[in-house]
Protein backbone atom coordinates (compact mmCIF):
# COMPACT_ATOMS: atom_id res chain seq x y z
CA UNK A 1 0.00 0.00 0.00
CA UNK A 2 2.15 3.52 -1.07
CA UNK A 3 0.33 6.75 0.24
CA UNK A 4 1.03 10.33 -0.35
CA UNK A 5 3.21 10.31 2.51
CA UNK A 6 5.92 7.77 0.55
CA UNK A 7 4.41 4.90 3.02
CA UNK A 8 4.48 1.43 1.57
CA UNK A 9 3.57 -1.14 3.15
CA UNK A 10 2.77 -4.89 2.86
CA UNK A 11 -0.63 -5.33 4.10
CA UNK A 12 -1.97 -8.65 3.00
CA UNK A 13 -0.40 -11.70 1.47
CA UNK A 14 -1.50 -15.10 0.10
CA UNK A 15 0.83 -17.33 -2.00
CA UNK A 16 -1.90 -19.40 -3.45
CA UNK A 17 -4.56 -19.24 -6.76
CA UNK A 18 -7.73 -17.74 -5.44
CA UNK A 19 -11.18 -16.83 -6.93
CA UNK A 20 -12.04 -13.44 -8.41
CA UNK A 21 -14.39 -12.74 -5.49
CA UNK A 22 -11.74 -13.47 -3.61
CA UNK A 23 -9.44 -10.58 -4.32
CA UNK A 24 -12.67 -8.25 -4.36
CA UNK A 25 -13.02 -8.92 -0.92
CA UNK A 26 -9.08 -8.66 0.11
CA UNK A 27 -9.50 -5.02 -1.89
CA UNK A 28 -12.46 -4.12 0.05
CA UNK A 29 -10.51 -5.27 3.21
CA UNK A 30 -7.38 -3.35 2.50
CA UNK A 31 -9.45 -0.38 1.85
CA UNK A 32 -11.62 -0.81 4.95
CA UNK A 33 -9.07 -1.45 7.34
CA UNK A 34 -5.78 0.12 6.49
CA UNK A 35 -6.93 3.27 4.09
CA UNK A 36 -10.46 4.44 5.90
CA UNK A 37 -9.12 7.58 6.97
CA UNK A 38 -7.74 8.55 3.22
CA UNK A 39 -9.21 6.48 0.97
CA UNK A 40 -8.80 9.09 -2.47
CA UNK A 41 -4.82 9.57 -1.62
CA UNK A 42 -3.94 5.99 -0.90
CA UNK A 43 -2.89 3.25 -3.94
CA UNK A 44 -3.16 0.03 -2.94
CA UNK A 45 -1.49 -2.69 -5.52
CA UNK A 46 -2.15 -6.23 -5.90
CA UNK A 47 0.62 -8.25 -7.50
CA UNK A 48 -0.86 -11.16 -9.47
CA UNK A 49 0.04 -13.70 -12.09
CA UNK A 50 0.74 -12.65 -15.52
CA UNK A 51 -2.18 -14.05 -16.65
CA UNK A 52 -4.66 -12.80 -14.40
CA UNK A 53 -3.82 -9.00 -15.51
CA UNK A 54 -6.69 -9.78 -17.88
CA UNK A 55 -9.14 -9.71 -15.20
CA UNK A 56 -12.14 -7.42 -15.35
CA UNK A 57 -11.16 -5.26 -12.75
CA UNK A 58 -12.71 -2.01 -13.60
CA UNK A 59 -16.10 -4.18 -13.92
CA UNK A 60 -16.23 -5.94 -10.16
CA UNK A 61 -18.88 -5.00 -8.20
CA UNK A 62 -18.75 -6.16 -4.49
CA UNK A 63 -22.30 -7.03 -2.97
CA UNK A 64 -21.39 -5.37 0.26
CA UNK A 65 -23.33 -2.78 2.28
CA UNK A 66 -25.03 0.43 1.05
CA UNK A 67 -22.21 2.70 2.06
CA UNK A 68 -19.85 0.73 -0.33
CA UNK A 69 -21.73 2.95 -3.15
CA UNK A 70 -20.91 0.75 -5.97
CA UNK A 71 -18.04 -0.51 -5.22
CA UNK A 72 -15.65 -0.78 -8.62
CA UNK A 73 -11.80 -1.47 -7.99
CA UNK A 74 -9.90 0.64 -10.62
CA UNK A 75 -12.84 3.17 -10.97
CA UNK A 76 -13.72 4.47 -7.83
CA UNK A 77 -10.61 3.59 -5.80
CA UNK A 78 -6.81 3.66 -6.99
CA UNK A 79 -6.90 0.11 -7.08
CA UNK A 80 -3.58 -1.72 -9.45
CA UNK A 81 -2.81 -4.66 -10.59
CA UNK A 82 0.63 -5.65 -11.34
CA UNK A 83 2.46 -9.00 -12.18
CA UNK A 84 4.19 -10.78 -9.40
CA UNK A 85 6.73 -12.22 -12.07
CA UNK A 86 9.82 -9.82 -12.04
CA UNK A 87 13.08 -11.63 -11.54
CA UNK A 88 16.64 -10.28 -11.26
CA UNK A 89 17.02 -10.22 -14.95
CA UNK A 90 13.85 -8.14 -15.92
CA UNK A 91 14.75 -6.09 -13.32
CA UNK A 92 17.74 -4.99 -15.15
CA UNK A 93 15.77 -4.65 -18.36
CA UNK A 94 13.09 -2.32 -16.28
CA UNK A 95 15.95 -0.23 -14.73
CA UNK A 96 16.98 0.40 -18.66
CA UNK A 97 13.99 1.02 -19.72
CA UNK A 98 12.70 3.58 -16.89
CA UNK A 99 15.59 5.54 -17.19
CA UNK A 100 14.85 5.82 -21.18
CA UNK A 101 10.87 6.86 -20.32
CA UNK A 102 11.37 10.64 -21.20
CA UNK A 103 12.53 10.33 -24.80
CA UNK A 104 11.60 6.77 -25.86
CA UNK A 105 8.58 6.56 -28.28
CA UNK A 106 5.74 4.07 -27.79
CA UNK A 107 5.59 0.65 -28.75
CA UNK A 108 3.18 -1.23 -30.62
CA UNK A 109 2.79 -5.03 -30.22
CA UNK A 110 0.04 -6.35 -33.13
CA UNK A 111 -1.80 -9.22 -34.64
CA UNK A 112 1.95 -9.61 -36.54
CA UNK A 113 3.40 -9.98 -32.97
CA UNK A 114 1.50 -12.50 -31.64
CA UNK A 115 3.86 -15.13 -31.92
CA UNK A 116 6.51 -15.15 -28.71
CA UNK A 117 9.66 -15.12 -30.87
CA UNK A 118 8.09 -12.41 -32.62
CA UNK A 119 7.22 -10.47 -30.11
CA UNK A 120 10.46 -11.17 -28.19
CA UNK A 121 12.06 -10.22 -31.17
CA UNK A 122 10.55 -7.02 -31.07
CA UNK A 123 10.99 -5.98 -27.52
CA UNK A 124 15.00 -6.79 -28.42
CA UNK A 125 15.18 -4.38 -31.13
CA UNK A 126 13.95 -1.75 -28.77
CA UNK A 127 15.25 -1.99 -26.11
CA UNK A 128 14.38 1.32 -24.69
CA UNK A 129 10.88 1.55 -25.13
CA UNK A 130 8.91 1.19 -21.78
CA UNK A 131 5.49 1.93 -22.80
CA UNK A 132 4.10 -0.39 -25.17
CA UNK A 133 0.84 -1.09 -26.70
CA UNK A 134 -0.61 -4.46 -27.48
CA UNK A 135 -3.42 -4.89 -29.69
CA UNK A 136 -4.09 -8.49 -30.68
CA UNK A 137 -6.51 -10.66 -30.34
CA UNK A 138 -7.59 -12.34 -26.91
CA UNK A 139 -6.15 -15.88 -27.36
CA UNK A 140 -2.79 -14.82 -27.70
CA UNK A 141 -3.01 -11.27 -25.53
CA UNK A 142 -1.18 -13.41 -22.65
CA UNK A 143 1.44 -14.79 -24.11
CA UNK A 144 2.21 -11.06 -25.38
CA UNK A 145 2.23 -9.97 -22.01
CA UNK A 146 3.94 -12.53 -20.70
CA UNK A 147 6.77 -11.48 -23.08
CA UNK A 148 6.62 -7.84 -22.17
CA UNK A 149 7.32 -8.59 -18.28
CA UNK A 150 10.60 -10.50 -19.32
CA UNK A 151 11.70 -8.17 -20.82
CA UNK A 152 11.21 -5.76 -18.51
CA UNK A 153 8.48 -3.66 -19.90
CA UNK A 154 6.69 -1.56 -17.21
CA UNK A 155 3.73 -0.22 -18.90
CA UNK A 156 1.90 -2.12 -21.12
CA UNK A 157 -2.09 -0.90 -22.13
CA UNK A 158 -4.41 -3.14 -24.20
CA UNK A 159 -8.45 -4.03 -24.76
CA UNK A 160 -9.47 -7.12 -23.12
CA UNK A 161 -11.83 -7.94 -26.39
CA UNK A 162 -11.15 -5.53 -29.30
CA UNK A 163 -7.81 -5.60 -31.72
CA UNK A 164 -7.15 -3.66 -35.45
CA UNK A 165 -5.95 -0.65 -37.36
CA UNK A 166 -8.78 1.94 -35.41
CA UNK A 167 -8.49 0.66 -31.41
CA UNK A 168 -5.04 0.74 -31.83
CA UNK A 169 -5.03 3.96 -33.03
CA UNK A 170 -6.93 5.32 -30.10
CA UNK A 171 -4.80 3.42 -27.56
CA UNK A 172 -1.44 4.90 -29.14
CA UNK A 173 -3.09 8.55 -28.48
CA UNK A 174 -4.32 7.72 -25.24
CA UNK A 175 -0.55 7.21 -24.28
CA UNK A 176 0.64 9.50 -26.60
CA UNK A 177 2.51 13.01 -24.89
CA UNK A 178 0.92 12.02 -21.91
CA UNK A 179 3.67 12.13 -18.78
CA UNK A 180 4.25 8.26 -18.04
CA UNK A 181 3.20 9.32 -14.41
CA UNK A 182 0.26 10.15 -15.65
CA UNK A 183 -1.06 6.98 -17.72
CA UNK A 184 -3.00 5.36 -14.70
CA UNK A 185 -5.10 7.94 -14.04
CA UNK A 186 -5.29 8.91 -17.95
CA UNK A 187 -6.78 4.81 -18.34
CA UNK A 188 -8.88 5.93 -15.29
CA UNK A 189 -10.63 8.31 -16.72
CA UNK A 190 -11.38 6.57 -19.80
CA UNK A 191 -13.09 3.62 -18.03
CA UNK A 192 -14.82 5.99 -16.45
CA UNK A 193 -16.15 7.54 -19.10
CA UNK A 194 -16.98 4.30 -20.77
CA UNK A 195 -19.36 3.26 -17.62
CA UNK A 196 -20.74 7.03 -17.40
CA UNK A 197 -21.95 6.27 -21.27
CA UNK A 198 -23.68 3.29 -20.79
CA UNK A 199 -25.71 3.16 -24.37
CA UNK A 200 -22.34 4.18 -26.50
CA UNK A 201 -20.79 0.03 -26.45
CA UNK A 202 -17.70 1.13 -28.90
CA UNK A 203 -16.12 3.28 -26.25
CA UNK A 204 -12.55 2.08 -25.94
CA UNK A 205 -12.89 2.64 -22.56
CA UNK A 206 -14.65 -0.68 -21.99
CA UNK A 207 -12.40 -3.58 -21.19
CA UNK A 208 -9.44 -1.65 -21.33
CA UNK A 209 -6.42 -3.08 -19.05
CA UNK A 210 -3.69 -1.21 -18.05
CA UNK A 211 -0.11 -3.07 -16.25
CA UNK A 212 1.91 -0.32 -14.55
CA UNK A 213 5.39 -0.63 -12.83
CA UNK A 214 6.72 3.04 -12.70
CA UNK A 215 10.36 3.93 -12.25
CA UNK A 216 9.27 5.12 -8.80
CA UNK A 217 7.80 1.99 -7.45
CA UNK A 218 9.29 -1.07 -5.78
CA UNK A 219 9.58 -4.58 -6.36
CA UNK A 220 6.32 -6.89 -5.72
CA UNK A 221 6.86 -7.54 -1.89
CA UNK A 222 6.48 -11.65 -2.88
CA UNK A 223 9.70 -11.52 -4.97
CA UNK A 224 12.05 -14.12 -5.40
CA UNK A 225 15.38 -13.05 -3.54
CA UNK A 226 15.65 -10.37 -0.83
CA UNK A 227 17.65 -8.35 -3.31
CA UNK A 228 15.03 -7.07 -4.55
CA UNK A 229 12.72 -6.18 -1.38
CA UNK A 230 15.87 -3.69 -0.88
CA UNK A 231 15.63 -1.62 -4.40
CA UNK A 232 14.52 1.44 -4.57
Amino acid sequence: MWSGDGRHEVVLTEDTEVSSHRVVEAIRQVLRTEVEEHPETALVEFFVAPAWLRLDVDAWEFPGSADDGGFRPGITRRVVLRSSERTRETHAGWKRRSSALPSSPRLLLDQRSCDPAVAQARLEVHPEAGIVVVCCDRQHQGVVLRQCIQAGVHTVLWHREEHGGQIAADLLALVEGVDHARIPEAVRLERAKAMADPDCATHHGRELSLLHDGPNHRPPPLAPAPWALIQP
